[in-house]
C-alpha cells in the first residue's frame, strides 16, 4: 500500500511509533496486532482504514467493515474515522458490533421482520410457553425463574459454539445409545442415577429445541442466535455470502481476544480467499472465556487464517504478525506491576513474548488493600474519600471504578451513608429495571395484546401473584387462543385468584383508566 503516513500524523497531531506504522501499512492478506494495554489499539485501526481510503481513490467506504464489542467502541471508532478522512469519505464505512453487523446486515437480508430479544423477554416468552417445554425433571428442581435463566445462558453458550438444537439432539441420541448399551451390566442404583443423568440432557436437548421454535415463530432472535443464525444462512446462500465477500474487502476486528467460536466462523467465512482481515487484540484482556474466548482466538487465526504453524514466530509468522509494546497510558509503576501480574497467565506458544514499556514517569507508589467483604471494600473506599475531601480535596477530584454495574451498590450504601455525594457515569438508563418496567407498562396500555409486556408487569412483587399463577394465566390464555391480558380480566371477573395480597382487582382497574387516558 503506498505510503503517506506523514499527511495522517500531521492531521492528528501525534507520530505513529515504527510497529504502529508496520501495522498500519500493511498490504494485502491477514495480519494479527498483538497490542498490550495502552498501546494505541483504536488507533491503529482507524489509521487502517484512514491509509486504506487515502492510498485508493476507488475504494468506497462501503468496501470497509469495523467490527467490535460494544456500541461505545463502535461509535468512537466511526468518530474517529471521520475526523480523519471526513465524513463524506467515511459515508458507508460500517462499524458496528458483530451482533449488530450479524442482525441489520445479514439476517434481514432474509427475513426483514427479524427482531432481538433482550434476554429478560425471552425468559418472559419461555414462561408464558411453559406448558410447550414439557418440563419434568427441571420442574421439579427449582422455581420457573431459577432454572428458566439456566436454560437461556446454557442456549447462549451453545450459539456462540455454533451448536443447534439438531446438533444438540444428536449429542444426546448418542448418551442415549451408549447408556442402552451398557445398561444390563449396570447395578441398579448406579442404573438409576445414569438413566436421570440421561432424562435430563434429552429434557434440555428439548426445550432447546422449542425455545428455537417459539422464537422462530415470532421472529425472533436472541443475543446469541444472531451469530449463529447469520452463520448459518452464509453457509446455506451462496448468493448472499458471494455478495458479502465481494462487498466487505477489508475486514478489521477490535478486541479480537473475545471472539468465540461462532464469531471466528462468521470471519472466516466472510474472509474467502482474499483474507483482508485484521485483527487486533491483547491475548491477557480476554474478559469472556466464560463464553469461549481465550488466547485461543490468536493460535486458530495464526494457523487457519495466515497458514503458521511451529513453536514459535518464524519467517513466515513475522509477515502476518505485528506486536504493539510502548504503552501511552500508564506510569512505569503500573506497567510493572501489570506486566508481573500478567506474567503467569497461560500464554500460545505462537505469540512472542510481551515487554511493555513507557517514555512516562516512575509514578506515584501503588497501593494494594485485601477485603474478606464487598461491604468491607465499600467502607474502606468510602473512608478514604471523606478522609481526603476533610484534608480539602473536592468531591469532584475523586473517581471510583467497579468491574461490573453489579458491584456498585454495596458501595453506593456506604457513599449514602456519610452524606457522600456521587454521580454514576455511564450507564445507559434504558437498562435500568425501572425505566423497562415502565415501557412494559406503555406498550400494554398501547397494545393490550402484547403478552411479554404483560408477562413482565404481572411479575411486580405489588401485585402479589407467584409463578405458578402466571404459569396458570399463560397456559389458559395458549389454549383459549387469546392474549395474556384477557386471562387477567376473566380471572378479576370470576374470581378464581381471589386471595389475601392479590390485587388485580386494582390492576385491571388502574389499566382500564390509564387506556382511557391514553385516547
Amino acid at each position: 500500500m503506498p505510503s503517506s503516513s506523514h499527511s495522517r500524523e500531521a492531521a492528528t497531531g501525534f507520530p505513529l511509533n515504527a510497529e504502529q506504522r508496520a501495522a498500519v501499512e500493511h498490504g494485502e492478506g491477514p495480519l494479527l496486532v498483538v497490542a498490550g494495554a495502552g498501546t494505541g489499539k483504536t488507533r491503529v485501526i482507524t489509521e487502517r482504514i484512514h491509509a486504506l481510503l487515502e492510498a485508493n481513490p476507488d475504494l468506497a467506504g462501503d468496501n470497509i467493515l469495523g467490527l467490535t464489542f460494544t456500541n461505545k467502541a463502535a461509535g468512537e471508532m466511526k468518530h474517529r474515522v471521520v475526523q480523519a478522512v471526513g465524513k463524506k469519505r467515511a459515508e458507508g464505512v460500517w462499524l458496528s458490533t458483530f451482533h449488530s453487523f450479524c442482525l441489520e446486515k445479514i439476517l434481514r437480508e432474509a427475513r426483514p421482520e427479524i427482531q432481538p430479544l433482550e434476554d429478560l423477554d425471552h425468559r418472559i416468552l419461555l414462561r408464558r410457553n411453559i406448558a410447550e417445554l414439557g418440563l419434568v425433571i427441571f420442574r421439579r428442581l427449582a422455581e420457573p425463574a431459577e432454572f428458566l435463566k439456566d436454560f437461556q445462558q446454557f442456549f447462549s453458550r451453545c450459539q456462540d459454539e455454533l451448536v443447534t438444537p439438531e446438533d444438540y439432539q444428536q449429542y444426546v441420541d448418542r448418551l442415549r445409545s451408549a447408556y442402552g448399551s451398557r445398561k444390563k451390566s449396570m447395578e441398579p442404583d448406579a442404573c438409576a442415577i445414569a438413566e436421570e443423568a440421561v432424562a435430563r440432557q434429552e429434557e434440555l436437548a428439548r426445550v432447546y429445541r422449542v425455545s428455537e421454535r417459539l422464537l422462530r415463530e415470532r421472529n425472533l432472535a436472541t443475543f446469541g442466535a444472531q451469530l449463529l443464525q447469520a452463520v448459518e444462512l452464509l453457509r446455506a446462500d451462496e448468493a448472499l455470502l458471494g455478495r458479502m465477500r465481494e462487498q466487505y474487502r477489508y475486514i478489521l476486528v477490535d478486541e479480537f481476544q473475545d471472539t468465540n467460536v461462532a464469531q471466528l466462523e462468521l470471519l472466516w467465512l466472510l474472509a474467502g480467499d482474499r483474507r483482508n482481515i485484521f485483527a487486533v487484540g491483547d491475548d491477557d484482556q480476554a474478559i469472556y472465556r466464560f463464553r469461549g474466548a481465550s488466547f485461543g482466538s490468536f493460535t486458530i487465526f495464526l494457523e487457519k487464517f495466515c497458514g503458521v504453524g511451529g513453536a514459535l514466530p518464524g519467517g513466515t509468522a513475522k509477515k502476518h504478525l505485528v506486536s504493539l509494546s510502548q504503552n501511552y497510558r500508564s506510569s512505569q509503576r503500573i506497567l510493572r506491576v501489570a506486566g508481573e501480574t500478567i506474567l503467569h497467565n497461560e500464554k500460545s506458544p505462537l505469540l512472542p513474548p510481551k515487554k511493555l514499556t513507557t517514555p512516562n514517569a516512575e509514578g506515584e507508589k501503588i497501593r494494594v488493600v485485601e477485603f474478606a467483604t464487598p461491604e468491607e471494600e465499600a467502607h474502606w473506599v468510602a473512608d478514604e474519600i471523606e478522609r481526603l475531601h476533610e484534608a480539602g480535596a473536592a468531591w469532584r477530584s475523586f473517581a471510583v471504578l467497579y468491574r461490573k454495574h453489579t458491584h456498585r451498590e454495596h458501595l453506593m450504601n456506604a457513599l449514602r451513608r456519610r452524606g457522600i455525594p456521587f454521580v454514576i457515569r455511564k450507564s445507559s438508563i434504558l437498562a435500568s429495571t425501572i425505566v423497562r418496567d415502565l415501557l412494559a407498562w406503555l406498550r400494554l396500555i398501547a397494545m393490550p395484546a402484547d403478552n411479554i409486556a404483560c408477562a413482565r408487569m404481572l411479575a411486580a412483587p405489588y401485585w402479589g401473584l407467584e409463578p405458578r399463577d402466571l404459569v396458570r394465566l399463560a397456559e389458559r390464555a395458549q389454549k383459549n387462543h387469546g392474549s395474556l391480558w384477557d386471562e387477567v380480566e376473566t380471572a378479576q371477573r370470576e374470581g378464581t385468584l381471589k386471595r389475601e395480597g392479590v390485587r388485580l382487582g386494582e390492576l385491571v382497574e388502574l389499566m382500564s383508566a390509564l387506556r382511557q387516558s391514553a385516547k
